[in-house]
């Protein structure tokens, strides 16, 4: 909106998820809120050594960063180095190699990838997950290889499935990686209605491994 080069260094450091029956006002996941912003970097880690780097990263920036931490992942440890680095923004990271069928995840459904990854290798198939890390911009190479080797994709987000991160993505691969796909994209997503505060309503809308295996077994038959 300049004309001459402006730089913005900002960045917005909130919380989001859901899963500790806070009700809709406090479990919200909203990458996807702002994910038609155009110039705005989305940056949501699910691990302490991502935490670190990417906000290092997002501090050293020129451009405004928000920086999504998941309340559920707050308490998760990991090894961290004292001394400072950084991750690139728009990096994905490759955190299980496969070659049957691609699991995408972010922050939460990441792990919930891992998992059913794991009960996939236990039935003979062989799953690759990727951790999304950045959702703008995200990492397209690396989601391009891995289908081209796979040819199959189930993408977890938490959120709404209308308008979600996840339709960007399906959408960009039917587009640039039709031919290479052996069946439908498969988003597992959260169900289009607010977060309930009754926990049984909350694990109901909620996205999780048991939807993940549906989904790619539904792909692998």
């Amino acid at each position: 909106m300049f004309q001459d080069k402006a730089n913005v260094p900002v960045v917005i450091h909130a919380p989001q998820g859901a899963g500790m029956r806070c009700a809709y006002h406090h479990s919200a996941t909203v990458e996807s809120w702002f994910l038609n912003t155009p110039g705005l970097k989305i940056v949501s880690p699910a691990t302490p050594h991502e935490a670190k780097g990417l906000m290092m990263a997002a501090i050293e920036d020129d451009n405004p960063v928000l920086f999504l931490e998941h309340k559920m992942l707050l308490t998760n440890r990991g090894e961290v180095p004292e001394e400072p680095y950084t991750l690139p923004i728009g990096k994905a990271s490759v955190e299980r190699e496969g070659s049957d069928i691609t699991i995408v995840g972010l922050q939460k459904t990441y792990f919930m990838a891992l998992e059913a990854a794991e009960a996939l290798a236990k039935e003979g198939i062989s799953a690759e997950v990727i951790n999304l890390r950045t959702v703008a911009p995200y990492d397209r190479e690396t989601l391009c290889d891995s289908v081209a080797k796979t040819s199959r994709l189930v993408i977890a987000q938490e959120g709404p499935l209308v308008g979600g991160w996840a339709a960007e993505i399906a959408a960009m691969m039917s587009d640039e990686m039709y031919e290479y796909l052996a069946g439908p994209i498969k988003r597992v997503t959260s169900l289009d209605v607010p977060v309930s505060f009754a926990p049984n309503l909350e694990d109901y809308v909620m996205p999780s491994t048991e939807k993940i295996l549906a989904a790619c077994h539904e792909l692998m038959e």
